[in-house]
């Protein structure tokens, strides 16, 4: 499952949905299956979003953190 942030076009709302992958969400797009649910409107485009990173050097530092308070 992957997690878009979109933007109407129309409206300018702001919204995020869940896809089982950017090819479906390509496939529902090209359908014209993907609309507004303010306006509407099918003129609906994916906003930048940054993914979210955990480094092996934080999971390390929180068990350690984790281990200390025990």
């Amino acid at each position: 499952m992957i997690k878009y942030k979109l933007l109407c076009k129309n409206c300018e709302l702001t919204f995020d949905s869940w896809f089982a992958s950017s090819i479906e969400y390509d496939k529902l797009k090209k359908k014209k299956l993907i609309n507004c649910h303010n306006c509407n409107s099918q003129k609906i485009e994916k906003s930048v979003m940054a993914p979210k990173l955990i480094n092996g050097n934080y999971k390390i530092k929180e068990k350690s953190n984790l281990d200390k308070s025990s």
